[in-house]
């Protein structure tokens, strides 16, 4: 979904990052002009690479993981922000890689009232598909190795019966 609100909302050009091929063609189908898996390329000389060696104006994060924090330092640009939406791993950056970068980490969580109103307005206009998958509540724990393993595009949602 923040592909496609980025895509619909924004001139920006777009870098997808991810360790798996298929989360990255799927990005490439809802807006990202560029992908890198970093689990095979270099992410900081990716993103080098496309800004002429300033760094990525604006980062959003929806893992939130120690490894994608990490790379805040190499990647993002002097006045740049690294937004964390994703949560489940720390920063640990020392204060000098924040002075000397000049940048900022900033957690995001909800977003406010009319942020949500334009949400509904670009699903209601067709720019934003949701992309979810149902199951019944007698397969929660299906669902819930499916998560760990990474095996679900987009919303799990488990019903009752």
């Amino acid at each position: 979904m923040g592909l496609q609100c980025l895509e619909a909302m924004t001139a920006a050009d777009i870098l997808a990052v991810d360790v798996k091929d298929e989360a990255l063609e799927l990005a490439e189908d809802l807006g990202a002009r560029h992908t890198v898996n970093s689990a095979e390329e270099d992410l900081a000389d990716a993103v080098a690479d496309l800004t002429d060696d300033e760094g990525a104006q604006q980062v959003l994060d929806f893992v939130g993981a120690d490894e994608t924090t990490g790379a805040a330092p190499d990647i993002v640009a002097a006045g740049g922000d690294h937004h964390i939406v994703g949560y489940g791993g720390h920063i640990h950056e020392p204060c000098q890689a924040l002075v000397d970068g000049e940048f900022s980490f900033k957690g995001t969580l909800v977003g406010r009232y009319a942020e949500l109103q334009e949400l509904v307005a670009l699903v209601d206009r067709g720019d934003v598909e949701l992309r979810t998958e149902r199951y019944d509540l007698a397969d929660i724990n299906t669902v819930a190795e499916r998560l760990e393993h990474n095996e679900i595009e987009g919303r799990a949602v488990v019903t009752p019966p």
